[in-house]
């Protein structure tokens, strides 16, 4: 919620950048929690782990992985040059 605020609050504000910066982490954030419940639908017929070990592997690998990807690639965004005309 707080990021699709933020999102919200910056495009009133009329800072599209900032706007598409803070849409990008929501989606980011949303997905997670999607990837998440899927994931440990798919490994709990498995038992290849137990539960509390499994539920801590996804939320790294669906929580923060995600997001550390995320954040380059907004980053990078600002430090290409534009083409703009």
């Amino acid at each position: 919620m707080i990021t699709t605020v933020m999102a919200y609050i910056a495009i009133r504000g009329r800072h599209i950048h900032q706007h598409r910066d803070w849409m990008i982490w929501s989606y980011v954030v949303t997905m997670g929690f999607v990837f998440f419940r899927l994931a440990d639908e798919l490994l709990t017929p498995m038992h290849w782990m137990t539960n509390d070990d499994r539920a801590r592997m996804l939320a790294w690998t669906c929580g923060v992985v995600p997001l550390l990807l995320a954040e380059p690639m907004i980053q990078w965004r600002g430090v290409r040059p534009s083409h703009a005309t």
